[in-house]
């Protein structure tokens, strides 16, 4: 039989009556082994019973320490359930079944037409909006084939997000400020209807709310690290590594705070960052990494703009007849240069900046792509579709024998893709050599996120795709990454390595963009 072992917050959860159940607060809390635990108990108890667990993309669902990794352990091992992952991830018991799906795009919706589902969940419900929830929850989440004693039921595990939908729809469970759950208050049901315009009326009672409408009950569990005597057994430092995050993201993980916002120094403060000795017998008497011997990688990632303002053109570019450049403030192309070391610790090399035309701009990654040299990874923005393959390749051609060039693609917030290398340099893992252009890069990333209008963001940008590109690269190019690039006969080998038909696809390295790369994070 699975091995179905409730921490004590998760069996007051397991127990709750309600339609509705909020289940979350601090990370480690093992919302997501409930949910996994909950379903099978419902496939063993009710024959017939169908589920639905989303996440938000299908990354999240699969691959190691993943939902699907982790539903093995509780679903194998029940007699006669069979698995599936094509088309779709799934557990069978009879006429029972659980899927795993994913919910990326609004539109997915659609897709679920027709569909019913004895019970709902949206692990880490924060990410999804709030009509893919009202929508899953109010015509998709019905008694199918399950026994006529059973009960529709919808589970959302949630980690404190101030943006989101959810933390509205729990404010009752909040203190005054919304700011931390009541205890007085955890795991009582409340009752609510839901008017076709999208107001919600609660209820402590279903005869108060009006006879004509079908009201549904709700209540919010918090879940502590704490509570998770298994994980905290299992891997002691969890903890200790919560308290390396960053200040906003320490208070909602660690301390369940549902008002934690990132401010600016949240996310960069210069004292953070180390500066490299200025000559290499500097570095080798203060016991710093050495440019000469340990850099392994190195790589300049742009963030691209295309209004010419005075006084920040590009020197030396020919200009046609009437040229004007405006004096209105505009946004920077930015051009950081990133190397690793051997122990994994990252440098800021050098940082190019100017406001101006395209071309000009083209002009000044061509220049300091022949400065930096072939060994240097050139990481440009990749607008997602056909328009960005179109563009990339067109600026490779322009860069052809300057460095291999890499489209990135982003497609989340800037926030999400700057978090890890601020926790980098949170962790004080971050070095950064004098130069000219120290001033422009610590002022304007120590103002991220902007809270002005004449604030920029074009650093972090840039910088934190130099930061995943650095971190990428010996997995995508299945090289040794511990060597020195600095070494004649070494630099040499890797010329005809960046050569222009080196076959690896940029497919393969846009999918396998991420962090936590061998030991980075």
């Amino acid at each position: 039989m699975p091995d179905i072992t409730w921490q004590p917050t998760q069996l007051r959860a397991a127990r709750s009556t309600a339609n509705i159940l909020v289940f979350g607060g601090e990370a480690g809390g093992g919302k997501t082994r409930f949910i996994i635990q909950y379903f099978a108990n419902a496939m063993l108890q009710f024959p017939g019973f169908q589920g639905v667990i989303f996440r938000r993309t299908t990354p999240e669902i699969h691959g190691a320490g993943s939902l699907w990794e982790e539903s093995q352990e509780v679903f194998r091992p029940i007699p006669g359930a069979t698995a599936r992952e094509s088309p779709t991830f799934e557990w069978r018991l009879g006429r029972s079944l659980v899927e795993f799906r994913p919910m990326q795009y609004e539109s997915d919706i659609y897709a679920h037409q027709g569909k019913q589902y004895g019970g709902i969940a949206f692990d880490e419900g924060t990410r999804f909006t709030a009509n893919q929830i009202w929508y899953l929850m109010g015509s998709r989440n019905r008694n199918a084939t399950a026994p006529d004693d059973f009960v529709p039921f919808t589970i959302l595990t949630v980690n404190p997000d101030p943006d989101s939908p959810i933390k509205k729809l729990i404010e009752w469970w909040l203190d005054a400020p919304g700011q931390y759950p009541r205890a007085d208050r955890d795991g009582v049901l409340r009752w609510f209807v839901r008017s076709r315009n999208g107001e919600i009326f609660w209820a402590d009672t279903p005869d108060q709310l009006p006879a004509e409408s079908e009201p549904r009950s709700m209540t919010f569990i918090r879940s502590r690290l704490s509570d998770n005597q298994a994980l905290l057994k299992k891997d002691p430092g969890y903890r200790s590594r919560l308290e390396t995050l960053l200040p906003h993201e320490r208070a909602r993980l660690l301390k369940g705070d549902w008002l934690a916002r990132p401010t600016q120094g949240d996310f960069f403060q210069r004292g953070w960052f180390r500066e490299l000795g200025d000559t290499d017998l500097n570095r080798r008497l203060k016991k710093h990494p050495s440019l000469e011997r340990d850099m392994v990688k190195v790589v300049r990632c742009w963030d691209l703009a295309a209004t010419p303002v005075k006084g920040c053109l590009v020197p030396g570019v020919p200009r046609p007849p009437g040229f004007i450049a405006t004096e209105k403030e505009a946004d920077w192309t930015r051009g950081v240069k990133l190397g690793l070391f051997r122990g994994r610790d990252v440098v800021v090399l050098d940082m190019v900046s100017c406001r101006d035309t395209p071309g000009a701009v083209d002009e000044l990654i061509r220049e300091t792509a022949r400065r930096d040299g072939p060994t240097t990874v050139i990481g440009l923005p990749q607008d997602p579709g056909q328009a960005g393959v179109d563009q990339l390749e067109r600026k490779k051609k322009d860069l052809r024998g300057l460095g291999r060039v890499i489209g990135l693609v982003r497609s989340r917030n800037k926030e999400f893709y700057a978090r890890p290398v601020a926790t980098y340099a949170y962790q004080r893992r971050v070095w950064f050599k004098l130069g000219a252009w120290n001033a422009d890069f610590f002022n304007e990333i120590e103002t991220f996120p902007p809270q002005e209008r004449y604030q920029h963001d074009d650093v972090v940008d840039a910088f934190a795709d130099a930061f995943r590109l650095v971190d990428t690269l010996p997995r995508a190019y299945g090289y040794d990454p511990v060597r020195d690039v600095n070494q004649d006969n070494e630099s040499k080998r890797l010329e005809d390595y960046y050569r222009d038909d080196d076959p690896v696809i940029e497919d393969r390295i846009r999918a396998t963009v991420g962090f936590g790369r061998r030991d980075l994070l």
